[in-house]
């Protein structure tokens, strides 16, 4: 029997995936793949091949040349994991007002297009202003109060979305649940370090497995049960406000899914192909 091919994508940087995603690359090859990684802006796909969208954290900074792979994509009959209706839906996170208004347990956000530092006139501190397509804490900031000491100019004349800052973050931390196919896989929870209010490793800070009980599950549940796009993987990231979940982000195109905090997480994302 012919071996079924998968191209991954990856970045420039990470030509050879992120160290956390190496084991799913022997995991599809056990299940009878041939693998071929790829960097996604400087590669050539041919038609009606299968790719799954794994490191592109460069991806961000190039939204035009991505928006017209994934055209190109569409017209050549590849397929991605997810969805291209998915990824074009979660590019930028307008989404997150979207689902606030459908009823989800969202924090609350507001879009700000072509941004000026007069749009954070009258609004109540401390928040936070972020891009609207971004990634890894890039260009996020914190600001304490109206009278705020940092140079944010790197966002004038963006499209950001601004939040209020969500204290437990800094006290607790941010939960992030993955599920493969629908089915919850593994959970962990990210804390910052002293003094900075990103989670990312980045930016210093900690993860570690996280065993969510029935209650936080099945809130994390509902919350992604307001999406109507497919959805083969997804990593729900969610903060407490009053002990109760609210989504911060929902990953749907190249999260770190945390395998090495899971038990056969890889296993678990390729039987969701099937």
């Amino acid at each position: 029997m012919d071996k079924k091919k998968l191209y991954i994508l990856t970045s420039e940087k990470l030509p050879n995936l992120y160290y956390d995603d190496k084991k799913l690359i022997e995991e599809f090859k056990q299940q009878g793949y041939e693998i071929e990684v790829v960097v996604w802006d400087n590669a050539y796909i041919p038609d009606h091949s299968l790719v799954l969208i794994r490191t592109i954290w460069d991806y961000p900074l190039k939204r035009n040349t991505f928006l017209e792979l994934l055209s190109d994509f569409e017209k050549r009959n590849v397929k991605t994991i997810n969805d291209v209706s998915t990824i074009k839906w979660n590019l930028d996170k307008s989404y997150l007002v979207e689902l606030y208004d459908k009823g989800a347990s969202v924090v609350k956000t507001e879009i700000k297009h072509n941004f000026k530092l007069e749009d954070l006139a009258k609004k109540k501190f401390p928040l936070v202003v972020k891009p609207l397509v971004g990634a890894s804490g890039r260009n996020t900031f914190c600001l304490e109060h109206e009278n705020f000491n940092q140079d944010i100019n790197a966002l004038v004349g963006e499209d950001v979305l601004i939040q209020p800052f969500v204290s437990s973050i800094k006290t607790i931390g941010e939960y992030s649940f993955i599920f493969f196919g629908g089915k919850f896989s593994h959970g962990i929870i990210k804390t910052p370090k002293d003094g900075e209010f990103r989670i990312q490793e980045e930016h210093g800070g900690h993860v570690k497995k996280y065993e969510p009980s029935n209650e936080e599950l099945v809130q994390v549940k509902t919350i992604l049960a307001f999406l109507k796009y497919p959805c083969l993987y997804a990593r729900v990231d969610v903060v407490k406000v009053e002990n109760k979940f609210e989504l911060m982000e929902l990953e749907l195109i190249e999260p770190e899914l945390f395998f090495r905090f899971s038990e056969n997480g890889e296993r678990k994302l390729i039987e969701a192909l099937s």
